[in-house]
Formats: C-alpha cells, structure tokens, sequence
C-alpha cells in the first residue's frame, strides 16, 4: 500500500516528498496559483492525485478521517475474487469531539446494498439513487478510480461532488460490504469556508421555485455536469449510443432545476420531520406499513428507509463501548481494537501528534 498526501496550503508542513521512516509515504505540495480560489485549487488536487497511484485500487481519505484495515482487507479480497464489481464502500463510524470523550455512532445507515447497483446495465445503476453508495470514501479500481476524479473534477462548480455521486454509479458496478470500513468525523459546519464566499450555502430567505428557475447558472451547471456523465456513461458502455447517454444525463441532473440550497432543503427536511413527530401516536411498526405503502417516490422523500430496530440503536450518539456492542448487535461488522486504537489517538495532545509526524 502507498500513501500520497495531496496538500494544498500556502506553505507546505513538510519539507520533502519523501517523509522519513515512512518509504510508502510521499507528500505534494499544491498551493494555490495567482487567483486560484480554493474551492479551485480543491479540484486541481484531485485531479493531480487520479494522476499518482499505480497500485490496483486506490481511495480518497480526507485528513480527519481514517479507514479500518480489518474493512480495508474484506474490501479487497473481495475485489481480488469477484471482476464483476467495480468498487465497494462499507458502513460508517461517525465520530463527534466533545470536551471530555467523542461519541461514536453508525452514520448514512440508510445506504442501500442493491443488487441494481452491481447490474452490467448503467441504466440501471442510474435509475434509482435515493440512499446509493457514494465512492468519495469507496475502493476502486484503480482505472476507473482515475477517470472518476478526472471527470468529476474536470470544472470548478459548487456541485462537483453531487456529479461525483452520478458519475461513479455511470462508470462503476458497486457492492456495499456490512463492516465498518471508514471513520470520519462529525458534520462540521465551518469546513464550508474553504469554498468561494460565492459558493456560501444562503443564510437568508430561501428563493422561490420562479427564482431559481431564473437562475442562470443553474442551467450553466447543469449542462457542464450532464456533459461529463455522457462522457462516464460511454466510457463504462460505448454501444450506449451518445443521444441516449444525454437523456440518461438530463434526467439524473433534473432535480437541480427545482431544488434549493442547503439550507432550503434542510429546513424542508426539519419540517417534514416535525410532521411526522406529530404521528408519533400510531404504533411504529404500524407508522412503518403506512409509509412503504406509498409510492416510492413519495416515502423516499420522507426519510423513510427499511431498518431494523437494532441498527436504528446504532445510529445513536453513545461513548465507544456502547458504540461498539450496538454495532456488534446490528449485524454489521467490525474490530473494536481498532476503533479504540484511533480514539486513542484522538486523545492525543495536537503538540505530541506533531512531534510523532516531524511537523
């Protein structure tokens, strides 16, 4: 296994590539140039690191989170013995700071293993994206694992990783494994100050539906990420034919036209929410029935999932211990060793971290 490290600060934290004692280890430096936002210079990294692996598979890990070796390892054999898949992606640990010990809790539960996500036809893959596996924290072959980033990455728009979440099922048959594979830190709302103070989710009155119909770039957007999905589509199937692959593209990116910003959709999504607190007086397993009884459409754009009461009990904030049998109960997999072994090293003072790194 290799590690590269794809650094985009104004200075570097290293003063070589090759870091000392860690030969599989190489670090890059790729600051900003001139006027380059950093939202931007986001994009060219990824670009440039779809550039460095030669090994089989490769994988993104943003710097606060981890992968497990135990998931990384199923991962793998997996892929080594079955060419059918493309890339697979495992389950959750979501860990929150606080001010004594984080909690822990099974994240994006309702991530669906379907078999319509492993079909030989990419209009199949295509049809149905409510709760899909996303490859940003996925392994993928390498090949595929390029042209991913390459394509995904290709135009700074602030909705690079949306497209990101379409192109890797347009070129990818994808498995999800029931383990826990990838660790990563709580929603942190400041992180969104890397992107252009343009790009900035709105912190005002939503726009109207006539608004952002108006909205010209919108539509720029749109054909810019219906362009690269045609470019996916026919790179993973070239007898698709380049008419069909647009139709599949305009109507993977339909929703863009109507739907709002961050903030819009989670405040619609905290309003439905509250509506269905206040049904909170029929039995569950009758609320349940109800809910998949309506079209699919309509009880995906509630929230509502197939999940078993002993996975919903992983899904809540507890200290690691808890974490850990709730998970175990779950039925998904995992080696508390590890888990504990990285909340170790979250415990660890920042001033020692540096001197273990040479920083």
């Amino acid at each position: 296994m290799t590690v590269h490290i794809v650094d985009g600060s104004a200075t570097p934290w290293f003063s070589g590539e090759q870091l000392k004692d860690l030969p599989r280890v190489t670090y890059h430096h790729f600051p900003r140039i001139g006027n380059e936002e950093s939202w931007g210079n986001y994009c060219r990294r990824m670009r440039e690191a779809s550039l460095l692996p030669v090994t089989r598979y490769s994988a993104l890990c943003a710097d606060d989170d981890a992968f497990t070796i135990s998931g990384l390892l199923a991962i793998l054999k997996t892929l080594e013995s079955d060419q059918k898949i493309d890339a697979m992606i495992g389950r959750n640990a979501s860990y929150d700071r606080t001010e004594s010990m984080p909690t822990w809790r099974v994240c994006y539960s309702d991530i669906r293993n379907s078999k319509e996500f492993r079909s030989e036809d990419v209009s199949v893959r295509l049809h149905n994206r409510h709760f899909a596996p996303w490859l940003y924290y996925g392994i993928v072959r390498t090949d595929l694992w390029r042209q991913l980033l390459q394509i995904s990455f290709r135009y700074t728009i602030r909705r690079t990783e949306q497209l990101m979440s379409i192109v890797d099922k347009a070129l990818c048959r994808i498995q999800l494994i029931e383990r826990i594979v990838w660790l990563r830190q709580g929603q942190v709302w400041t992180s969104l100050h890397h992107l252009p103070v343009g790009l900035w989710p709105s912190r005002h009155t939503p726009a109207s539906a006539i608004q952002r119909l108006l909205e010209l770039n919108r539509f720029v957007e749109r054909r810019i990420m219906c362009r690269q999905i045609v470019i996916a589509i026919l790179h993973s199937s070239p007898d698709f034919g380049r008419l069909r692959a647009k139709r599949k593209a305009r109507i993977a990116t339909r929703s863009l036209i109507l739907n709002g910003v961050f903030d819009d959709f989670r405040r619609k999504q905290r309003i439905i929410w509250r509506i269905i607190g206040l049904l909170s007086f029929i039995p569950p397993d009758i609320r349940r029935r109800i809910t998949k009884s309506l079209p699919e459409v309509v009880s995906h754009s509630l929230g509502y999932f197939e999940r078993a009461p002993e996975v919903a009990m992983a899904t809540k904030r507890t200290d690691l211990i808890s974490f850990v049998s709730n998970v175990e109960n779950s039925g998904i997999r995992l080696v508390p060793d590890e888990i504990e072994a990285f909340q170790r090293l979250l415990l660890k003072p920042r001033d020692e971290l540096r001197l273990r790194t040479n920083i």
